[in-house]
């Protein structure tokens, strides 16, 4: 567990927010088109870029301007600023002691002003890339949208944040990884709540309800929103590492 604290101006549908989390689990709350979608998705960029860079021994967050665009479908992160502002802002503090600045401008080509302590964050070890997960859940991204994206690789139509898990558990089924024990209670409990099993095979996901299998496109909406929970379990993409708890 580590602290995180974050400082948000003039982001997209978010004017100006703070939030500090002391735990493993936050909740965000607050009104619809409020930004909290948006908020995960920065974080998520953040630290899939610093997981990124130190696995591949870059320059700590080298990644993470080439990811905000992929992430928010923008051909320019000026594209990140709104409420009539010249400038967006994000401070996020780690353990109260590792500080990241980013600082986005109109009419400047700067876009990263990085914290003093900035190589201290090498000491932060992030053994898998962390999991951004939809509102929606992964049922919506098989409504022809997988389809189409399969066959028109170049067509950026959803968010990578979502492809990236699908990628990861598609990569995971093909190895046959086995489930982990201490996730096979959770499963166990997800099958007897809900009666419904689910499987990757040839990079599709199915259903298993009443000993008939078929893709998660057909069935019921509920159970394409869980799924997600389900398939990481299975997959053992929650790993000890705090960020995934």
């Amino acid at each position: 567990m580590f602290k995180l604290a974050l400082e948000v101006e003039n982001f997209l549908a978010v004017k100006r927010a703070k939030l500090r989390s002391d735990n493993n689990i936050t909740l965000i709350i607050a009104p619809n088109r409020a930004g909290k979608t948006q908020l995960m998705l920065f974080l998520y960029s953040f630290f899939w870029s610093l997981w990124r860079d130190i696995k591949e021994g870059k320059p700590i967050f080298f990644s993470i301007g080439s990811k905000l665009k992929n992430v928010f479908l923008i051909k320019n992160l000026r594209d990140l600023i709104s409420w009539g502002s010249y400038e967006c802002k994000f401070s996020i503090t780690i353990d109260d002691k590792y500080q990241y600045i980013f600082h986005q401008e109109k009419e400047k080509r700067k876009t990263e002003d990085l914290g003093a302590d900035l190589g201290s964050f090498k000491e932060i070890k992030l053994s898998k890339s962390p999991i951004y997960i939809p509102p929606a859940g992964l049922g919506d991204y098989y409504k022809g949208i997988w389809a189409i994206k399969k066959y028109y690789e170049k067509w950026r139509l959803v968010p990578e944040a979502t492809t990236d898990l699908l990628h990861d558990l598609f990569i995971l089924a093909s190895e046959g990884i086995e489930t982990e024990k201490e996730n096979e209670k959770l499963i166990s409990v997800f099958e007897k709540m809900f009666q419904a099993k689910f499987f990757i095979k040839n990079e599709r996901i199915y259903v298993q309800e009443k000993g008939k299998s078929y893709g998660i496109e057909k069935t019921a909406s509920g159970l394409k929103s869980l799924s997600w929970l389900y398939l990481i379990l299975k997959y053992n993409l929650i790993g000890e590492n705090p960020i995934y708890r």
